[in-house]
């Protein structure tokens, strides 16, 4: 059994170090169950990075570019691509990311107010802001969570673990005596 989860420790490492894992796990975080988390995660820091650079001034395509540029996931980065070309064809940006799928809805929301305020900068820095903030809290539960479920799974599986030892001991001791 050990030697199973070091065999696949093991071929695990090398397809990540051939980078044949980076699509297959960004699928997993943006579409499996953690997809609001990890959304708000890429999102939002996309989001606060396009916020800075139209507050300092920069030109929305470039600054847009840019923010894309910095997002660490491919899929992300792809879903985001169409934001680019719909805001150089003079689409509001809300409009654009509205069509992102797993885009967060928050951010959408106070983009449109930032968009009709002029504010724009300083609303997407805020929603950014506000989802990273709501993923982290998110992350943190589940730590609360799961940091309890594991304590009382490695009890159970040293507590197995020892009726087996003392199960073989007994049968040898039993075995003396006969």
């Amino acid at each position: 059994m050990a030697l199973d989860g070091g065999l696949a420790a093991a071929v695990a490492l090398v397809l990540g170090r051939a980078g044949l894992l980076a699509g297959p796990l960004d699928r997993l975080l943006l579409a499996g169950p953690w997809r609001r988390t990890t959304g708000a995660l890429f999102y939002g820091g996309f989001a606060v990075s396009l916020g800075v650079m139209l507050t300092a001034g920069a030109p929305m395509s470039d600054a847009l570019r840019l923010a894309i540029g910095g997002v660490r996931s491919e899929l992300a980065k792809t879903r985001l691509q169409p934001v680019l070309r719909q805001a150089r064809q003079g689409v509001a940006l809300s409009e654009a990311l509205q069509a992102v799928n797993g885009f967060p809805a928050t951010v959408v929301r106070l983009v449109s107010v930032g968009e009709s305020t002029g504010a724009l900068g300083r609303m997407l820095q805020r929603s950014g802001k506000l989802e990273e903030d709501a993923a982290v809290r998110d992350i943190e539960a589940a730590a609360r969570l799961l940091g309890p479920a594991l304590i009382v799974l490695l009890g159970g599986l040293i507590g197995l673990m020892m009726a087996g030892l003392l199960s073989g001991v007994t049968e040898l001791g039993q075995a003396a005596l006969n």
